[in-house]
């Protein structure tokens, strides 16, 4: 065996699960005590005291609101049973509030993101959820494929009930606005910032209201390596992985590690369609997915962004019949692009793929029966219609290898979704899933490069 359970389970808990939120509290500073609002028919701007609430004010500010709508696909639809709050576009409200000054933007460097990476953000919405005012389960509709999730900033104006829950496959957290500003001794504002992909909902409001501004949050650039921008810092995933590079028994071959990435990330929908290589993940990844990546680039690992095709799904699908057993095994596939099987005749898939994608696209990522591998052995580095060796980047003629996977892959999507859920419809970006695969050289290689 090539890598131990051992040594496997070693490196998975070496990257600790991170939180894909922040929340907390800042005082409401003196230049940030006004909301001025209006629209069209207003006998000019209003304006709301945020020290002292008057409630007139803060019922004309619902009135002068829009009903809220929400995106599903390429539809901005209006439907009280999964959407009930008003909004104001950004033209229609002001507030002169200084994010940097209230440390926000720090606090998400320095917390939510990976080693205070740049970023910018733009205010998007006020919302206002009075009683009885909610928003079921949604994903954010990414603007471009920089932008990396949301901060909702919630004004200081009484309210019980709209919790806010962020929800993944494993776990829900409850953002309780209006406890935690009830419990402050001065007027607050509570501000929650999360990733755009993460599934989160607005319970609804029991009293008062709950008024918030939404900014969009784009990273600024791509980060800088990891060895230039936190030198000082080892983090136990580093470590591990180097320790483990140094023993003989570890992948002695040299193979493949496979990190299924944690987060979706938004792609431009003609990409998709198209079937063009999603370059612009590699430089938006965040959470433990960019941890692990800038960590194996800073151990010169060579490490390259893949989607993940499971032949089991697109039989589901129904996209073709398997004339062969590899959908049984459970065998996987991997590319550097998301496919079309609009073209698809009765071949099997594997053998499409490679004949319209090249025969270095399409990589054989694992079987579930390790046995077949060892017992074809010779035969399964030959291609079944050529006869000819299968060369890859990563294997480099070696025998095609089994991905060890830390971190389970999804399979991606063929097509765009048929349903989908925003804030508003969805424009040029959908959400997709990738895997990072590393590849681990020889230890010939490796002990050669510490000489």
């Amino acid at each position: 065996m090539s890598i131990t359970n051992e040594q496997l389970e070693k490196l998975k808990s070496a990257v600790a699960t991170r939180v894909p939120y922040i929340s907390g509290v800042v005082p409401l500073l003196p230049q940030s005590t006004t909301l001025f609002f209006g629209r069209g028919g207003t006998t000019g701007p209003r304006q709301l005291n945020l020290r002292n609430p008057e409630d007139a004010q803060v019922q004309l500010l619902a009135k002068l609101c829009e009903p809220a709508t929400f995106g599903r696909n390429q539809e901005d639809l209006l439907d009280e049973t999964y959407r009930k709050a008003g909004k104001m576009d950004v033209e229609n409200f002001a507030m002169s509030i200084d994010l940097g000054q209230l440390q926000i933007p720090e606090k998400i460097g320095s917390e939510l993101l990976v080693h205070g990476r740049p970023f910018r953000w733009e205010l998007y919405k006020l919302n206002v959820y009075g009683p009885g005012s909610f928003f079921k389960a949604h994903k954010d509709t990414p603007r471009s494929e920089a932008m990396f999730g949301s901060l909702v900033l919630v004004l200081p104006i009484s309210h019980k009930g709209g919790e806010l829950l962020l929800r993944t496959k494993e776990e829900v957290w409850t953002y309780d606005s209006g406890a935690t500003l009830a419990q402050q001794n001065e007027p607050s504002i509570g501000y929650v910032a999360f990733f755009g992909d993460i599934e989160h909902e607005v319970l609804p409001v029991e009293s008062g209201h709950r008024i918030t501004l939404t900014y969009n949050l784009f990273f600024a650039q791509a980060p800088e390596p990891l060895a230039q921008s936190v030198a000082s810092v080892v983090h136990p995933f580093e470590t591990t992985l180097a320790g483990l590079m140094k023993d003989p028994g570890f992948l002695p071959d040299g193979g493949l590690i496979g990190w299924g990435l944690k987060y979706e990330y938004p792609v431009s929908i003609a990409s998709r369609r198209k079937g063009e290589v999603v370059e612009s993940v590699s430089k938006n990844l965040k959470g433990e997915d960019e941890l692990v990546a800038r960590i194996s680039a800073s151990l010169h690992l060579e490490a390259e962004i893949k989607v993940y095709i499971d032949l089991k799904e697109l039989w589901r699908d129904g996209y073709a019949e398997f004339d062969d057993d590899t959908c049984v095994d459970g065998l996987g596939l991997l590319m550097r692009h998301i496919p079309s099987f609009d073209s698809i005749g009765d071949e099997g898939v594997y053998h499409y793929l490679r004949s319209v994608y090249g025969y270095d696209e399409v990589l054989r990522a694992n079987e579930s029966a390790r046995s077949r591998l060892e017992a074809n052995d010779s035969d399964d580095d030959m291609d079944d219609e050529s006869g000819e060796m299968t060369v890859t980047p990563q294997t480099g003629g070696r025998k095609r290898p089994e991905v060890w996977w830390l971190s389970e892959p999804t399979h991606v999507c063929a097509e765009v979704p048929i349903v989908s859920y925003g804030n508003e419809a969805q424009l040029d970006f959908i959400y997709s899933r990738f895997c990072l695969i590393i590849d681990i050289p020889p230890y010939a290689t490796r002990k050669n490069r510490e000489a």
